[in-house]
């Protein structure tokens, strides 16, 4: 018989039924809404479509895209594991070792959701550094970071703005821009005769937004953006149609994130 004094308590117990439902879940779990956004796997996907259907299992992850072959990777060859824009830092830092400059994520200036990146950083059968950047739904990605760390038993990278994000049952780790145990990660690429270029941040605002950035004479994205770049001087140009171009002059450090906010000015308009 329930008890009238017990009533208030109903809502506390049903949020720990359902953790312990969470945590006590098998690890193979699959879900069908999950975004491939960038990663070293041999496919291509569009980073905007959701149809494509994730498996995690105590020994595979299992990638199955919508128009492209299926995909696994061994569990026990998975080495770190990240949420949120910390994911989206390190495997762009993994990716930047092949590109001089990659393109990062930033949220959306008019305060939309912010995405749910899962980075999964691992070594191929040829001992190569590889990884993916995974987006989760808002229904999933919960359930997602809950299977991928019992099916690894890692922790998971995240910033301390984001932490709040993670389920109960999922442990967090301390950040690096390595990837991972840093010192770990460091001794792996030593190991492989990769070295891992010096890498600051570079974050991109104008007014008007939609402003074309140009690096070094090499176009990237409109803004708002932000840059992984290699240490050093760059040359920084914006440009967009009506307005003046506006260049800039910015010094980047190891590590370092650095704000360039401009207000471009209007052209005169032509004498006729």
């Amino acid at each position: 018989m329930l008890r009238t004094g017990s009533i208030g308590r109903l809502p506390h117990l049903t949020v720990v039924l359902l953790n312990y439902v969470l945590l006590a879940a098998p690890p193979g779990t699959s879900w069908d809404k999950v975004r491939y956004s960038e990663g070293t796997l041999p496919i291509r996907i569009n980073p905007q479509d959701w149809d494509n259907r994730l498996e995690v299992t105590s020994g595979l992850v299992i990638l199955t895209p919508r128009q492209a072959e299926t995909q696994t990777i061994p569990t026990n060859s998975i080495t770190a594991l990240s949420y949120g824009q910390e994911a989206h830092l390190r495997v762009t830092n993994l990716l930047s070792m092949r590109t001089p400059a990659v393109s990062v994520a930033v949220l959306d200036p008019n305060g939309s959701a912010e995405p749910h990146f899962i980075g999964l950083e691992y070594e191929t059968s040829e001992k190569k550094r590889a990884a993916i950047l995974l987006e989760g739904h808002e229904d999933n990605y919960r359930a997602i970071l809950l299977a991928l760390g019992r099916a690894t038993g890692l922790s998971f990278a995240v910033s301390e703005a984001e932490r709040r994000y993670l389920p109960v049952g999922v442990e967090r780790s301390p950040t690096s821009s390595l990837g991972g145990n840093a010192k770990a990660a460091a001794t792996a690429n030593a190991a492989a005769g990769t070295e891992i270029p010096d890498m600051g941040t570079l974050t991109v605002t104008s007014s008007p937004i939609g402003s074309l950035v140009s690096v070094d004479g090499e176009a990237f994205s409109g803004t708002p953006v932000a840059l992984r770049l290699p240490v050093g001087k760059h040359s920084i140009r914006l440009s967009l149609s009506g307005y003046k171009d506006c260049t800039k002059q910015i010094t980047l450090l190891s590590g370092s994130e650095e704000k360039v906010e401009v207000v471009l000015e209007r052209e005169e308009p032509k004498n006729q």
